[in-house]
């Protein structure tokens, strides 16, 4: 099983951003990279348990989370 499938192509993003001056280039991009997957996945396995938790539905709360989390 490959938990990070898209790891490359990310990583060019993130280096992009870099060079462009919108990610702090003091940043470790792999480890970031890797903790926002480890973010998402929790995100994934727990959806339905967070939307009951503030009364709203999956599709809604998913609409919220990725106004926040562009990926």
């Amino acid at each position: 099983m490959n938990p990070m499938p898209k790891c490359e192509a990310l990583l060019r993003l993130f280096l992009r951003d870099d060079i462009n001056g919108q990610i702090d280039p003091s940043l470790d991009l792999e480890t970031l990279q890797i903790e926002l997957n480890r973010l998402l996945s929790g995100y994934r396995i727990f959806k339905e348990h967070y939307a009951k938790h503030i009364d709203t539905k999956t599709d809604i709360l998913s609409v919220r989370v990725s106004r926040i989390v562009r990926i």
